[in-house]
């Protein structure tokens, strides 16, 4: 046996995929061969301790010499020598047989028993999952006594690589004393237990740690015979994932709310909200952040954001939370979602088709490629998944009338309108207004920014627009956004146009080209900023939390303009203040749109604006009211009506001008989700101005029902009841369910196919179902429905139940 150091014997990876959905993990080699240091006398612990420092100095510049296929010698072959210690006196000494990562007991401690990961599944082993910022127990097994007079033990980490090319690793001498000095911000470890033939240790990572996936090697250095010492190596084949921890002060993420906690990190399901301001939907949403498999998928996006570099940023919150807004999109990474904003999704699934992220990550990491498709809800339930399972705390938000500002020269969502050829005025602007935008906060603080800029920050996976030369926007402190302060922060500038930047109404000259301003509105953006309280009870939508007052100040009060003010001045690239702007127009004729109620799919509806002359001299005014069908996010892809007429008003009056959209017209556009928008442009003929008026609208879609018992035992099959009625007047074709949640369906299917349903008609169906396992210390249960059809898009419903 070679008394020389064999570097190859030393690797602490097999070179394999770091998930179980690329390849099979197999197991590492336990030992190498032992290494023996010549000594005259019996060195002290200090000098010890230098002389493995020096020889770690050399194991580590040899493994870099290999790594670039230079071995440090003059030929192909080892260099060795004669054992000075005989192989028989080596059966002798203290050797490492078993070490226990003690996962019950760590993950109970650590918040992390409802990962599924923990406990052994099929034949898949139980893996170890703690927080970093708290001490975990290992206990290592020995095949005979431990005597700490001769021995030393030294455990050897390094973060997991899919490249296998980490540069993290860490060297912790295990004390033999209380000390604990090392904490809170330096690893550490020190014996906790002594056993006859083992020792149990604790060990502790700093709050600093980067997340992710970490190899463990125990070294056993035993004093020999004739001045040698000798170490053994023993590469632990279980690895160790280390995520966030907001249970722990000292860590950035941080979150002293329970009830938070248990929201925006333990809950495996939510509520999403859409439609419009003042017709909210909800839907529940399946995170399933526990689920087997999801935090090996969090863990390699992380890796896969930073390009697979094993860094010390992987534990810098805030730039993991940005680095997980950019590689939940795949436009520049070939990430996990692939956007769609058009009505053709062939080659993939429409985005109103998902109720969950599980699929949706399964998908990505057995195949390697970018799922399709995504839109805005979908990228950020995606993104509350990947931050929950990593331990960041996350939820999601919807911002109504959300502004999309694309232009670099003002922060106002601006409409610009130009008369074309045939007299009619359209909008030319590059800005829109979704119905409704949805995107995330994380909680963090910030101590690059400073402690008024703790707490929830947003982030944003939507592909919206480049930032930094890539798409993925924040982290933006919410303070930052309420105070105006654009320049704090990532993308605050955008995040701010969205929820409070003023609509600014503009008439282009058709000859000139100048603008001229015609009206400057404070209100009309961002409106009912919601997200899912915090009380876990499954009745979707009755929870809605309202941000709004997070984000600005009152609309139209004085705190509010100044902070706009301020906000368009650091904007713009002249530094012009807003006051220096050219006023608009003074009209006095107005315009209202009366409200148009509740209306069902299959009906139509009729819209009645109102013009009115608040002046004291006569008016001719000729108005335009045109009904457009448009995606939430702010596209028209039609006409469904128009009518105009040019009346006088006396000062004093108003008169009324309406057009009708009959059933026929109002179903003609369902792969938009029957949203319409209703913009009336009157020209004062006195004046030679126009006055403008927009509103959003959208028809209701009925739900599915469901019915099935309100609570389960655990392993228990129930028998739930699934129906839906057609209320069209017209066949429903190529109708599929789909479903996902922790309330599973016994013969799971991809979907449920129904193919049609008749006018009137009621489809039915009974399905069993039965709860999952985990997370075993939350009671709710739910799957999310959806049924999809080319005449109505997507119908959602949801089941929810107690496990008892």
């Amino acid at each position: 046996m070679s008394s020389s150091l064999n570097i190859r014997n030393f690797s602490l990876s097999n070179g394999l995929s770091r998930h179980r959905y690329y390849r099979p993990r197999i197991p590492r080699n336990r030992y190498s061969r032992p290494w023996y240091s010549n000594r005259r006398t019996k060195p002290t612990v200090s000098e010890r301790d230098r002389r493995f420092r020096d020889w770690l100095r050399e194991y580590q510049r040899k493994r870099e010499n290999i790594g670039s296929g230079n071995d440090g010698s003059d030929n192909d072959e080892d260099e060795t020598e004669e054992p000075e210690v005989p192989d028989t006196d080596l059966s002798t000494k203290l050797h490492v047989t078993n070490l226990d990562l003690n996962i019950a007991e760590n993950t109970k401690q650590h918040h992390t028993d409802m990962y599924e990961c923990t406990e052994v599944r099929g034949r898949e082993e139980a893996e170890l999952v703690v927080r970093r910022g708290q001490p975990f127990l290992i206990t290592i097994t020995f095949d005979r006594p431990y005597d700490i007079d001769k021995n030393d033990i030294t455990l050897m980490l390094s973060l997991a690589s899919d490249e296998n090319n980490s540069t993290v690793k860490e060297t912790i001498k295990v004390g033999e004393g209380r000390d604990t000095s090392y904490k809170p911000r330096r690893w550490g470890a020190i014996i906790a237990k002594k056993g006859d033939r083992s020792l149990t240790v604790e060990v502790f990572s700093p709050a600093s740690t980067p997340v992710g996936v970490w190899d463990l090697i125990v070294r056993t250095t035993v004093d020999v015979e004739n001045g040698k010492d000798l170490i053994w190596q023993y590469n632990h084949n279980e690895d160790i994932n280390i995520i966030f921890n907001p249970w722990c002060k000292e860590d950035v993420v941080y979150l002293a709310d329970q009830s938070w906690i248990a929201e925006a990190v333990e809950n495996d399901s939510g509520v999403l909200y859409y439609g419009t301001f003042d017709t909210i939907g909800s839907s529940t949403w399946y995170y399933g952040q526990f689920e087997d498999g999801i935090l090996d998928a969090a863990l390699h996006l992380v890796r896969k954001g930073f390009d697979f570099k094993m860094t010390r940023a992987m534990g810098n919150a805030t730039k993991v939370a940005r680095i997980l807004s950019k590689i939940v999109n795949s436009s520049d990474d070939k990430g996990v979602l692939t956007g769609n904003w058009s009505d053709n999704y062939a080659g993939g699934t429409s985005p109103t088709s998902w109720t969950g992220s599980v699929k949706i990550l399964k998908q990505y990491m057995s195949t390697g490629k970018p799922v399709k498709y995504g839109q805005c809800w979908v990228f950020a339930g995606v993104l509350t998944t990947v931050c929950r399972a990593l331990g960041l705390p996350c939820r999601s938000i919807t911002n109504f009338e959300s502004a999309h500002n694309s232009d670099k020269e003002r922060l106002s969502c601006d409409e610009i309108y130009r008369m074309n050829s045939r007299g009619d005025f359209v909008d030319i602007s590059p800005d829109s207004v979704w119905n409704f935008h949805v995107w995330n906060e994380v909680w963090m603080s910030r101590p690059d920014l400073g402690s008024r800029f703790d707490g929830w920050q947003v982030i944003d996976a939507t592909p919206q627009e480049a930032s930094d030369g890539v798409y993925c926007c924040g982290p933006s402190p919410v303070t930052a956004i309420k105070e105006g302060l654009i320049n704090i922060g990532q993308d605050t500038a955008f995040v701010f146009a969205e929820v409070n930047s003023d609509k600014v109404v503009w008439n282009e000259n058709a000859l000139t080209k100048k603008l001229k301003l015609v009206s400057r509105t404070p209100n009309s953006i961002g409106k009912m900023i919601s997200t899912h309280e915090p009380t876990q009870e499954p009745q979707v939508g009755l929870q809605r939390l309202d941000l709004t007052d997070q984000y600005k100040y009152p609309e139209g009060s004085s705190q509010e303009r100044e902070v706009v003010r301020q906000a368009e001045a650091m904007f713009r690239k002249d530094n012009l203040d807003v006051d220096d702007e050219e006023p608009p127009v003074s009209e006095s004729v107005e315009l209202r749109i009366n409200d148009i109620g509740d209306v069902l799919v299959g009906n139509g509806f009729d819209v009645n604006v109102n013009a009115i002359n608040n002046g004291t001299d006569v008016r001719t005014v000729s108005l335009a009211v045109k009904v457009f069908y448009k995606t939430y996010f702010g596209v028209v892809t039609g006409t469904a009506a128009r009518s105009a007429d040019t009346t006088t008003i006396e000062p004093g009056r108003s008169r009324e001008f309406g057009v009708s959209v009959t059933p026929k017209q109002a179903m003609a556009h369902p792969k938009d989700g029957f949203n319409f928008h209703i913009e009336a442009v009157a020209t004062v003929k006195e004046t030679e101005n126009i006055v403008t008026k927009t509103l959003s609208f959208r028809l209701r879609r009925p739900d599915i029902v469901i019915k099935g018992p309100s609570t389960v035992k655990a392993g228990e099959t129930v028998e739930v009841d699934i129906s839906f009625t057609n209320p069209l007047p017209v066949l429903m074709t190529n109708c599929t369910v789909e479903t996902e949640g922790n309330m599973k369906m016994v013969y799971p299917v991809k979907d449920i196919k129904i193919e049609r349903i008749r006018p009137g008609d009621t489809w039915s169906k009974v399905i069993k179902m039965s709860p999952t396992v985990f997370p075993r210390s939350q009671r709710k249960r739910e799957a999310s429905f959806s049924l999809e059809s080319d005449q109505l898009g997507s119908i959602v419903g949801t089941y929810s139940v107690r496990v008892a």
